[in-house]
């Protein structure tokens, strides 16, 4: 797979034209350079699988991180073909259809170099470099300003509107079929003037069950949102412009219903891992 804007700087490695030469001046031209690098910020976090490895560093005075899939597992490589019906390497997987994204206008990380070591038709290593997202921060962490009622900004009318576009930036991304399957705050990021951007997409894929996995989403999505920040009434108004409706027909009470279920079986879950349960923060 060639993206538009990116050279072959060696043997499949891809890098965007611009960052061609920062790249190879940091002694990162190759596939084998950029899977030894660690020279950066090692992003280590529990549970991630042994073959993953994430890198923040610095090149061309931006903040790029560096996603390296190294010797996975293939039955996991199979899995993925499985999941999303073609074959493709883990890292290929992470940048997800960006063509689809670009006319949907859902915004993602920009990808500035990937690249693969193939063993026959699975692989031995895979990567993607991205951009670090200097325009949005992720709503996990940080709430839009007319959120915090010492700021000057608070707004109520402001509350109401975001909660509104978040309904409708979920289900601009649930109309392309597509599922995320770690829809969670964490993975949707925001910015006053830029709008909403969803990251880690390695998992995005358009399931056949695609009720299932829709619920799924939705559930993560509820889950992740703080009662103390995001109330009932809030979500809600989220749920009803991801819908598309004005009120609550049977078939919607349904639906929530599911997906509080499915929100109780994550709070069980992450009551055993003595783990905050966000929702009912």
């Amino acid at each position: 797979m060639r993206l538009d804007g990116f050279i072959e700087i060696s043997k499949g490695f891809w890098v965007l034209e611009e960052y061609a030469e920062s790249f190879k001046a940091a002694r990162l031209g190759s596939m084998e350079q950029v899977r030894d690098f660690n020279a950066g910020e090692i992003l280590d976090k529990k549970g991630l699988a042994s073959f993953r490895k994430r890198i923040r560093f610095e090149l061309n005075e931006k903040i790029l991180y560096l996603k390296l899939y190294n010797r996975a597992p293939i039955k996991i490589q199979l899995r993925n073909w499985i999941d999303h019906r073609e074959r493709k390497t883990l890292a290929q997987f992470d940048m997800g259809p960006a063509d689809i994204f670009s006319r949907a206008e859902i915004k993602t990380p920009k990808t500035v170099a990937y690249g693969k070591i193939s063993n026959g038709i699975f692989e031995t290593a895979s990567l993607i470099v991205t951009e670090n997202i200097d325009d949005a921060k992720p709503l996990e962490k940080t709430l839009p300003p007319f959120f915090d009622d010492t700021n000057i900004e608070y707004d109520i009318s402001k509350q109401k509107n975001f909660v509104k576009e978040l309904g409708l930036f979920a289900k601009r991304f649930h109309d392309l079929g597509l599922r995320h399957r770690d829809f969670y705050l964490c993975h949707i990021f925001w910015g006053q003037e830029a709008g909403f951007y969803l990251i880690d997409l390695q998992r995005v894929f358009k399931p056949i069950l695609s009720q299932r996995f829709r619920i799924k989403d939705i559930a993560q999505l509820f889950y992740s949102s703080p009662a103390s920040v995001y109330s009932k009434t809030m979500k809600l108004r989220c749920y009803l412009a991801y819908a598309g409706k004005n009120g609550l027909d049977n078939a919607d009470k349904k639906f929530i219903a599911k997906v509080f279920a499915k929100a109780q079986k994550m709070k069980r879950h992450d009551i055993k891992k003595s783990r905050a349960i966000p929702f009912e923060n």
